[in-house]
């Protein structure tokens, strides 16, 4: 994460209502159907929301899943010029 952007993340933080999580224990897991248009998937990868089984199975179903080394949830924050690289082709 850039220097820069921790006060707005710190920010925000402040702002997150943690009865969210209440809402991720009865997520039932992830349900897509396969994408009517070109869609790409980005994610980092030591993001443990999307490992490789669902990464797989994005893949399959007609996404572009595309994993950046080094990132975390936030690709572009950890790493802009690697997340830019990801879109290279595809804008």
């Amino acid at each position: 994460m850039a220097p820069e952007s921790v006060p707005e993340k710190h920010a925000a933080l402040s702002r997150w209502d943690p009865r969210t999580l209440d809402l991720v224990r009865e997520y039932p897991g992830p349900r897509t159907a396969p994408p009517t248009v070109p869609s790409l998937v980005v994610v980092g990868d030591t993001m443990p929301m999307v490992d490789d089984t669902l990464a797989d199975r994005l893949s399959g179903e007609g996404f572009d899943v595309r994993r950046v080394p080094g990132t975390g949830h936030v690709v572009h924050n950890d790493d802009a010029d690697a997340f830019l690289a990801v879109l290279d082709g595809w804008l």
